[in-house]
């Protein structure tokens, strides 16, 4: 269970279809990109055709014959919102390392090993089998 306070959720809220439009999303595309590219005006020159892939992928055909088949655009603002609430939680150094504590205390027990142990005695049901390393 998550703790409360110590997460910071993004997602859809809606059970309707795609949200955002063409134009809406290539005004949160931009948004988005703008920055970068405005620090970058000064140092060198950002060549557009980069990011080509990308618009067509989220605003023309991104496989499946539709544009943004995984709806990446609908959830994007929540998501740059989320990102900017852990950016500030990260600028508090002992908030970060007070809420870092707490998720790994919180977080269970977990292991590999043990995961693979249970799929061989539960799931495959295979004898344990001892290899001795002979040495030099």
């Amino acid at each position: 269970t998550a703790i409360e306070g110590n997460t910071s959720e993004q997602g859809s809220q809606s059970n309707g279809g795609m949200v955002c439009r063409k134009r809406r999303a290539g005004k949160l595309i931009v948004g988005a990109v703008r920055p970068a590219f405005e620090k970058k005006k000064e140092e060198e020159t950002v060549d557009a055709e980069k990011f080509r892939e990308l618009y067509n992928a989220l605003l023309v055909d991104g496989g499946y014959n539709r544009p943004d088949p995984y709806f990446i655009l609908k959830d994007f603002r929540s998501y740059a919102e989320a990102q900017k609430r852990v950016e500030a939680a990260y600028r508090d150094e002992k908030g970060w390392a007070r809420s870092a504590i707490l998720n790994v205390a919180c977080s269970g027990k977990f292991s590999s090993d043990r995961t693979i142990q249970e799929y061989v005695d539960e799931i495959w049901k295979l004898d344990k089998v001892t290899v001795e390393l002979k040495e030099g």
